[in-house]
Parts: structure tokens; sequence; C-alpha cells
């Protein structure tokens, strides 16, 4: 069994990148551990450029793949595409959904043409002399066309007015040094909710973000996600009424198939002040960090300890090559 993980290679802040290259590395010791447990052989390779000779010479029977990054210029997940080329099975989505769900712009695209509801939206790429369309109001919110762990979010990503407007997005810009897509704010409920299967699959049960009165930042923040995820409130299962629960598992699955993804994901869903949900992104790969993070706690609540959780995403993976 080899493991296939990502290096950080981010361009930003020193201090962010040690942060999310040692939440990776801890993530990758306990899957490792899980499959180790279960009897299984465990080597771990970075999908580098050295990925596909290292795969053919070791030659695995099977991949856990947790690589979800693009290489180069190439537009597209390198790590399964190595895999799908060599023809190695590997557990998760196939590099075109790791591709589309890791581009918030794919992803609105999708969205937007399977009729799913998600937030209105625009790609800036030129953040400097931007002049608002006559078609967004405000609240806004401004975020990274590309990326995870919420890198570039923080409170000065809700827009409030024009001069805030005009403040920060060159700065944002300058901090992530990519793209970004300016989207109207939902002020509802935020919600996450994990999906396990394939044409069976079940959605875990749903996870609600809780954000006090008092706070000054009502979504997830970079520091709250990855610096201060102690102070981070959530209910799990979340209160809702069983027709909500019912309208948001059906936009969730909806949301995996439209996507593509495979074997497992999560999809974040926000409600705007009428109760309505959106789906805000999608993670084809998400963070499986035991105890704390959004997948795992979710799937606890259905009685699946994290090994268990590895085991089910495993096998998941197999019966789909042996076409059960």
């Amino acid at each position: 069994m080899v493991l296939i993980y990502d290096s950080n290679n981010l361009r930003q802040s020193s201090e962010s990148s040690q942060v999310i290259q040692s939440f990776h590395q801890d993530v990758n010791q306990a899957i490792t551990a899980a499959l180790q447990a279960d009897g299984h052989e465990v080597l771990a390779l970075e999908a580098d450029s050295q990925l596909e000779e290292r795969l053919c010479e070791i030659q695995p029977d099977f991949v856990f793949n947790c690589s979800i990054k693009s290489r180069g210029d190439v537009n597209r997940s390198f790590a399964p595409a190595v895999l799908r080329k060599l023809g190695i099975p590997f557990t998760g989505s196939r590099g075109s959904a790791c591709t589309n769900a890791y581009s918030k712009e794919r992803t609105k695209h999708i969205l937007m043409e399977a009729g799913i509801r998600t937030p209105f939206a625009l790609v800036i790429r030129k953040p400097y002399g931007f002049r608002l369309p006559d078609a967004f109001s405000f609240p806004l919110f401004v975020k990274p066309v590309k990326g995870g762990c919420s890198f570039g979010i923080s409170r000065q990503s809700l827009i409030t007015d024009q001069a805030s407007l005009d403040k920060w997005l060159p700065q944002i810009y300058e901090q992530v040094k990519g793209p970004l897509i300016l989207e109207e704010f939902l002020e509802g409920r935020e919600f996450t909710a994990g999906v396990l299967g394939n044409l069976a699959a079940q959605v875990l049960p749903i996870m609600e973000f809780k954000y006090p009165n008092g706070d000054e930042v009502h979504f997830r923040s970079y520091s709250l996600k990855m610096v201060r995820y102690e102070d981070e409130e959530i209910q799990c299962p979340a209160e809702l009424s069983s027709d909500k629960q019912a309208e948001i598992r059906k936009l969730v699955l909806q949301t995996f198939r439209a996507i593509g993804c495979r074997d497992y994901a999560r999809v974040d869903v926000r409600m705007d002040r009428a109760g309505k949900p959106y789906v805000l992104e999608v993670n084809a790969l998400p963070n499986l960090m035991p105890k704390t993070s959004s997948y795992a706690i979710m799937a606890l609540k259905t009685g699946l300890t994290f090994r268990e959780m590895i085991r089910s995403i495993l096998r998941t993976a197999v019966a789909r090559y042996a076409g059960a």
C-alpha cells in the first residue's frame, strides 16, 4: 500500500506555510498508522516529479491518495493522472474531479450548469482599479480561487462597502498571489456534510459551525480553522427540521455527483437569511485529521472510529474497482 501526499508549495508567508505543512504531516501519519493497524505495509510518497518513477519501481497493489494539487503549468491534479496512466487503483476522486473541486471557479461553473444553488460570483484577475458590476450588492465575500485550509480568508474577506472593497481587494490579491472570487455573502447558518460511498452514497450527519453573536467574524477564517481551532464551536448533528435536513442532503449528493467525486468528499453549505441552502465549495479529498477534522467528527457520529473510517474509504474504493 502506498500513501501519496502533497508537499506544501505555498509561496506566501513562511509562518502559514509551516503551520499547513505540519498539519498535513500529522494527517499523513495518522492515516498511515490506521492502515498499518489493519495489517497493510505502507510507504508514503510525495506527489513530486519522481512520483511516476517511484510507483513503477514499487508497483503497489493499491494507493491511498491524499494528493489533489497540479504541477507546473498542467491544469489538472497530478497524482490521480499518474495513477490512472499506470493503471494503479486508488482511493478517492479522479484527477478531473479533484481539479474541478480545487478550483472554486470551475466548481461554480459546474454547479450553475447543473442548476445547483451557489452564491452569485465573479473571478477577479486584476484587482487594481476594479469596478463592481451593477449586478452585485454588499455585503460581499472574497476568497482565493484555489487553495485549502481557508488560507487567504480573514476578517477582511467580508466586504461591506465600496471603501472596504477598494482597500482590501488588492491586499488580499497580493497575499494569495493569485486570482480571487468575489461572491455574495450569505448571512445565514453555515454547515458542512460528508459523503461516503458511490452508487449508494450516504451523507454523514450534517455539522453546523456556530458563531456567537459577539464574534466579529461569522465564517471560517484561516486563523479560526488552523490556529485557533480549539475556539471553533460546532454542533453535529446540526439542529435542523427533517425537511431542511432532507433539502441539504439532496443538495450535497447532487453536488457530489455533479463534480464527479468518488468514494468520499465533503460539501460546504451556507444559508441565506431566509434559510435557503447554497453550496459554497467542495472538498474532493477532505482533510482526515482524527478527532478534529469535520469529516472525522461526522464519521464518528455514525459510529466509525478513525481507523474504521479509513478502512471504510479503502473498502469503498476496492469495491468500486471490483464493480460491486
